[in-house]
Parts: structure tokens; sequence; C-alpha cells
């Protein structure tokens, strides 16, 4: 369908031509907060200025009539209000269904009993070796459903569970080997959003020292390489981490040690600030992954980078 976007996208600070028609009720694009191409969906049933919406990813919520600050008719705002509560109560059975339905069928098992050779030799040139891809109940799909803008694409995926301690299940997210955009090739399961990831789920969590990296795959390859007494979690990206409870797992650390990409100092930065005193900021040249895998960082030698942070 090549319907047009609402303009008044473009007067509360989205741009109307990166949104697309996703059904009667809404339309879907990219995140204020965190990006993407369609994993934030604007709700506009109603008469203008009365519309809100919410990401699949970052949880961010906007209310357009707490945006704009105009006057809207008291009866109105209540009976849309009640709308919204309701659709949010829907999201929740929803985010509920998918949980139970995960955790019952443990459907990372079976993506991991899919995998052959080939894909563990992939996780392998990764740095995973295959005692830690069972562990982590690491996987593969030869089909993975997507959305790339309005058309619905299919692509096979490598898989990471997503676990809190003791091994309870919080979100799955794909890894898409031919994504129609390279640099959108990592997706959650609609419905369950993002999470930090945590590479120790038979483990309490944190201990005194923990150490955050921006994507599960450099936080396995650091968990792995890095020594013992780190605990090393992940957040899905550089501006994703705010609404995936990495806070507050870390809030009883002694040092917090915060490892972003070469290209992540502003964000490395907030971090650090939200974090509080016991952040100290790790700044290195490449990303942690290839210094560890293809530059052969050595255990001894990140040690010396953690105590040089800031």
């Amino acid at each position: 369908m090549n319907a047009q976007p609402p303009a008044e996208l473009n007067q509360i600070g989205l741009v109307a031509d990166q949104f697309k028609y996703s059904d009667a009720r809404s339309w879907r694009g990219p995140c204020p907060t965190c990006g993407g191409h369609r994993r934030f969906v604007l709700f506009t049933d109603h008469e203008y200025p009365m519309w809100h919406g919410y990401c699949d990813d970052c949880g961010y919520k906007l209310k357009v009539w707490e945006r704009v600050k105009v006057e809207v008719d008291p009866a109105k705002r209540k009976a849309y209000q009640a709308r919204a509560l309701q659709v949010e109560h829907e999201r929740a059975m929803e985010f509920d269904r998918l949980l139970a339905k995960y955790s019952t069928e443990e459907i990372w098992a079976a993506y991991q009993r899919r995998m052959g050779e080939a894909q563990r030799a992939w996780w392998r040139g990764r740095g995973v070796p295959d005692e830690w891809q069972d562990y982590l109940r690491l996987g593969y799909t030869e089909d993975r459903p997507y959305r790339a803008g309005d058309e619905l694409r299919h692509s096979p995926a490598y898989t990471i569970p997503y676990f809190g301690s003791g091994w309870q299940f919080k979100t799955m997210q794909y890894r898409l080997t031919n994504a129609a955009n390279p640099a959108d090739r990592y997706r959650f399961e609609a419905g369950l959003g993002s999470h930090y990831y945590n590479t120790a789920p038979s483990d309490e969590l944190p201990g005194d020292r923990a150490l955050i990296c921006e994507g599960a795959i450099k936080a396995i390859v650091t968990r792995i390489y890095s020594g013992k007494g780190l605990a090393v979690l992940a957040v899905p990206s550089k501006s994703t981490w705010r609404n995936t409870g990495v806070l507050k797992a870390v809030k009883s650390c002694g040092r917090v040690f915060v490892l972003l990409d070469p290209d992540a100092g502003r964000q490395a930065a907030e971090m650090k600030a939200a974090i509080g005193k016991a952040a100290r900021v790790v700044s290195l040249f490449d990303k942690v992954d290839d210094l560890f895998v293809s530059y052969g960082m050595t255990a001894s030698q990140f040690s010396g980078y953690l105590r040089q942070a800031i």
C-alpha cells in the first residue's frame, strides 16, 4: 500500500518520509531514540494530537499530546488515555504469552540442535569455542522472517538467547545472515523487546567487578579471553541501554568498566554518568572482540587497558 504518512509526524520531531503504513491504526518507522527502520510504531487512530507510540526494541514511549502541549477537550483526553491503557495492556499480555512460549518449549534448544558443522565453525570463527556455544545455548535457524520496510523477507539467522541469573529466559536475538540492510542485521523477537546480555547465566550477578560492552558476541568473546573475576554484560548497541535493565544489574558493583565501540565516546560518557562513581570508561583503538580474535590481545594486556580506564 502506498499511503502517504501524516504530515504531523514532522511537527513532533519524526521524519514523515521514513514512516510506512502498518495497518489501519498505525505507522512504523525508525525509533527517535535507537534508530532502526520500523521498530517504532505510532498509533494514529484518534484525532491529532491524541496519538501515542512505542519502540519494540528499546521501549521508548511517546505521548504526542504531551509533546505538542495542545489543549484537548478533557472528555476526549480521558477517552483516549483509556484506549492507550488498553493498548499497553494488550502489549503486556502478548509479552507474557511469548515469554511463556519460549520458556515452556525451550525454543533456543531447538535452534541449538539445528547447528551443523558449518554453523559451529562460524561461531568458532567469531571466537566462540564449541563448549561455550553449548553453555550459552547459541544456535541457528534456516528461516527467520523479518521486515524490511513494507516487505516481509526471510533469512537464515544465528540465534542468541538472553538469560538472567538462574537461566531465566528474557528475550531472543537473531543475527540475520543476508539482511537487506547489513547495519540492521540484529533483530530481537518482536514483542519481547531488548534486555542486557549476561555471559554467566549460571552465576549470581554481578559480583564486585563488571564490564559492559556493546553487543552480545563481543561480551561472549571478552568473557572467554579476559580471564576470571570479571562479570561481562552487554547492551544491544551504544544507543539502546537505558531500558535494558543493565543499570540495575551493576548497581552494587564496586567497579564497573564501560567498554563501548571506539565510535561511542559520547554514549560511553553518558552511561558512566548514569552508573555513578563506580564507573570507569575503557578506550580501545578497535572493537574488543577483534582485538582478542584477530590481533591476539592477551588477558594480561587487556587487564592493562582496564587499569588505564578513566
